[in-house]
């Protein structure tokens, strides 16, 4: 395992006398990738090189955004090698004055905008910061008047953490940097420390409400519940591999995620902060932690996320995909498609997304989540600042519905605390149920209204293998549509519109026909049991074309030519 940190001890310009500690990931010596398999195996768990040979030449690069890269100072440096290839045709502004090369910087540098290893080589302007001028003069003006600079670029990472020199200095940093981003509208993607503790959430900047906070794969982080300015919030809000590389590392990822994403989400309002944030944490995949991802556990039943990995590991194919969807407008008496994403405000009358799952498949997966800001106003009208911090709460529910109509509640997120709501289901990992045919329906709900929010989901239908009624499941009620299909394909398809093929081919080889039949009594037996299906189809060798003679007579008080359902 790595070490968790190596403190800097550095003086704030702002208050002389006054001392404060930021703190950077301890893998500073690691310029470069670690090697070609450790690159390429990111990429590929992450779905870059899935997205990458999908798009070919069309794959985003980050072109066209600006970005901030905010470092602890190393001896004073806060700045990549400038002059190495790795950075090449981009432009470097120092805004915290002169700096030579950080290791710790350069690696960021590299997984955030690099040539070679990120996945945003397309990014060439860059604004560095040294943190203890960026928490100052620099930018957020801690401990000075007046509100923080104006941020021009686009996304900020932070791959450091620290403390001021009281809780309060801190809390003033928080809230001023979640006044910045809701006045400009950037994206900071904040890490947190390389250690397993829970519920010891550094203090600088995880602790923020609308930030991106980033943690490991692995779970070797900070993490649980935040103490200080809202308590009770859960962090970190995402995690990318691979296993045993930094939370340093793990932000710069994702920020890098984050710059392709905003290159394909221009003219769009997918460019909002709130919606990147939700596109982001709704592609994210749970198969790394299957069961051990948990939300809404007994003791906290409105926590949104999971306490150790949040929404779950970074997933690009996902996300993008999400994004290219295109905004799904709420609408009351139309459906939004399977995945996509939407801005707008929050009423207290409810927004409404009705879906449908189609006859003959399932909604085996399911990941919608929802993001809004905290409201920070200054409320001093001359030169100081005094922030004003109001929450509203959102609340997210699904049900089922028809004719447009909610019936039934299946599931809900309604933290009373977080900035954030998860619905997330996933039943081939054991996460919930699926859902079968029928209309359903996603409410966002705000007792106050007025508030702007970002929307994404996504969903996963298949086709229920061996369902030849095309009601949602596999039941005995199948096999008489199975006989009566191979008895008669063309009777088939004229119920139902579709081949037999579709629901019926075992084998893999384009048609439907007495080869099925092995594969068809086997996925029975699977979910029935033997016995059951040997009751009810009692046949010495299932794989024999005599299994369609005999069941035909067994089944025969089936009615073969029920109408589709």
């Amino acid at each position: 395992m790595l070490s968790y940190s190596t403190m800097f001890p550095l003086k704030n310009p702002v208050r002389a006398r006054q001392h404060f500690t930021v703190v950077a990931a301890v893998t500073l010596a690691a310029v470069a990738c670690p090697g070609a398999t450790v690159c390429a195996g990111f990429r590929d768990d992450v779905g870059y090189t899935q997205l990458q040979d999908e798009l070919g030449a069309a794959l985003p690069t980050g072109a066209g955004i600006p970005v901030s890269q905010i470092e602890a100072p190393d001896d004073g440096n806060y700045a990549p090698n400038t002059a190495s290839s790795e950075f090449d045709g981009k432009y470097f502004l120092f805004q915290s004055g002169s700096s030579g090369t950080s290791t710790h910087a350069n690696g960021m540098a590299q997984r955030f905008y690099g040539n070679s290893i990120s996945t945003a080589p397309g990014v060439t302007d860059v604004h560095l910061y040294n943190a203890d001028h960026w928490l100052g003069s620099g930018s957020l003006n801690v401990g000075l008047t007046g509100e923080p600079l104006l941020e021009t670029q686009r996304i900020q990472n932070h791959s450091w953490v620290g403390k001021l020199a009281s809780t309060a200095d801190s809390i003033e940093a928080l809230q001023r940097l979640d006044f910045a981003i809701q006045r400009d509208g950037f994206l900071a993607l904040v890490g947190t420390d390389n250690n397993s503790s829970q519920d010891d959430l550094p203090e600088l900047l995880s602790q923020s409400y609308n930030t991106l906070s980033v943690g490991r794969t692995d779970g070797n982080h900070s993490h649980g519940l935040t103490s200080l300015n809202g308590p009770g919030r859960v962090k970190p809000e995402l995690v990318a591999p691979p296993p045993f590389e930094s939370a340093s590392r793990a932000t710069a990822r994702v920020s890098s995620a984050a710059a392709m994403l905003l290159e394909a989400a221009q003219g769009t309002q997918a460019v909002q902060p709130e919606v990147m944030k939700s596109i982001l944490m709704a592609g994210a995949t749970k198969d790394e932690f299957g069961t051990n991802w948990v939300r809404k556990p007994p003791s906290n039943p409105n926590r949104p996320l999971d306490d150790v990995v949040g929404a779950g590991e970074l997933n690009i194919y996902r996300s993008y995909h999400i994004l290219d969807a295109g905004r799904q407008a709420a609408n009351n008496a139309a459906t939004v498609a399977a995945m996509g994403w939407d801005f707008r405000q929050a009423d207290s009358d409810g927004q409404f997304y009705f879906f449908e799952v189609p006859e003959g498949r399932r909604m085996t997966e399911f990941s919608a989540i929802l993001t809004w800001h905290v409201d920070v106003e200054d409320g001093d009208d001359g030169s100081a600042f005094i922030p004003a911090v109001s929450l509203q709460n959102l609340d997210m529910m699904l049900y089922a519905s028809s004719g447009f109509s909610a019936t039934t509640l299946i599931d809900s997120s309604t933290s009373q605390v977080d900035n954030v709501e998860h619905i997330y289901f996933n039943e081939p990992l054991g996460i919930g149920q699926s859902l079968g045919p029928g209309q359903y329906m996603l409410e966002v709900a705000s007792a106050a209204g007025d508030v702007d929010y970002g929307l994404a989901w996504l969903s996963t239908l298949q086709i229920v293998m061996g369902d030849m009624d095309w009601d949602g499941d596999l039941d005995f009620d199948d096999a008489q549509y199975f006989i009566a299909a191979l008895q008669d394909a063309g009777a088939y398809e004229a119920v139902f519109g579709v081949s037999p093929s579709e629901q019926g081919d075992f084998d893999g080889d384009s048609d439907f026909d007495f080869d099925d039949i092995a594969g068809f009594v086997s996925l029975l037996t699977t979910q029935f049991g033997q016995a059951t299906v040997a009751a009810r189809i009692s046949v010495p060798e299932p794989s024999s074309a005599l299994l369609a003679i005999a069941a035909a007579t067994l089944l025969a008080g089936y009615a073969v030519a029920r109408v589709k359902p």
